[in-house]
């Protein structure tokens, strides 16, 4: 079984308004008979494919609620693109 590891960056909970970026290290494994890939789990730190970790998302969705912060102004905090509709 061969194994490498590749980076993983999530946009997360921002330190005293500057934005923060989490890089986890997610182990992939290769079976050399069959070839077949699969990596380690990451739901804890995030859901597949999510751009924010879960604290992130926690953390905008209590901004946009107890602070009624507008969209643009939760993702400039967390460091990530909005574009409106």
């Amino acid at each position: 079984m061969l194994r490498d590891t590749v980076v993983r960056r999530l946009a997360h909970e921002p330190f005293g308004w500057r934005p923060t970026t989490l890089e986890v290290r997610v182990r992939r494994y290769r079976c050399p008979g069959c070839g077949q890939v699969w990596r380690q789990d990451t739901s804890p730190a995030a859901e597949p494919r999510a751009r924010l970790s879960r604290r992130g998302l926690r953390w905008a969705l209590e901004a946009l609620v107890t602070q009624h912060l507008t969209v643009a102004r939760i993702a400039d905090a967390l460091g990530v693109a909005w574009t409106g509709w």
